[in-house]
């Protein structure tokens, strides 16, 4: 479940005024990339996760569990 990911779908719509506010309204005050849910991607795949089984797993910047008052501030953004 990617967040809020920078790429090439949505690089020519957005300028840098309009994603430094999309760093600022996720709570790690970042932006992901392809490489985020990549990475992801990869753990689910190793060894490592080898008792995860059914999860959908939040890439995301922690935006599944922002408050109320940072979602009102993200909802309000024109993406």
């Amino acid at each position: 479940m990617p967040g809020l990911v920078y790429g090439p779908m949505v690089a020519p719509r957005m300028d840098e005024a309009l994603r430094e506010r999309r760093r600022e309204a996720a709570p790690l005050g970042t932006e992901g990339t392809g490489w985020d849910v990549a990475w992801a991607a990869v753990f689910l795949a190793s060894d490592e996760a080898r008792w995860i089984t059914g999860v959908a797993l939040p890439v995301d910047a922690g935006l599944l569990v922002m408050s109320p008052v940072t979602h009102a501030r993200l909802a309000q953004q024109k993406f």
